[in-house]
């Protein structure tokens, strides 16, 4: 039976497994502290950054709650005048590769057996920055912790 993990394990547990992810090992920045695309760097990018943004509770008779963790993942890419749907979305695959659930994994990716399921949903946001140099994507995520 697995641990029902706190909040700060599970955002840990999902932030430790984005950054080690074969997936996106191109990333060049990862942080928990989100900052305003113009504070970052063009050589510290493409950057990504996890911003918690709430919660939703379930009551289930007779057992405990169901809880799920809601965060936004923040990605920025510098274009440097290029087109960016070939920059940013070769990014945004490798992120959605490294929630995909493993194969015989119940259709569930757990972060390492840490949360119960952790799965993008609602629309990632793509801003392409047409008017400068900076492409901003937030892909929205959550986790299903008891």
């Amino acid at each position: 039976m697995m641990t029902i993990p706190d909040r700060e394990t599970a955002y840990l547990a999902l932030f430790n497994w984005l950054q080690v992810s074969q997936y996106t090992s191109g990333i060049k920045t990862f942080t928990r502290k989100l900052k305003h695309w113009n504070d970052v760097a063009n050589e510290d990018q493409p950057a990504l950054y996890m911003s918690q943004t709430g919660e939703m509770a379930k009551p289930i008779l007779g057992l405990p709650p169901a809880i799920v963790l809601e965060c936004d993942l923040y990605l920025y890419v510098q274009t440097n005048g290029e087109e960016v749907g070939p920059i940013i979305n070769p990014i945004l695959d490798a992120i959605g590769n490294a929630l995909t659930p493993p194969q015989g994994a119940d259709n569930k990716q757990t972060l390492g057996g840490l949360v119960h399921h952790c799965w993008i949903e609602g629309q990632t946001q793509i801003f392409e920055g047409n008017l400068g140099d900076e492409a901003v994507a937030t892909i929205p995520v959550k986790m299903l912790v008891t």
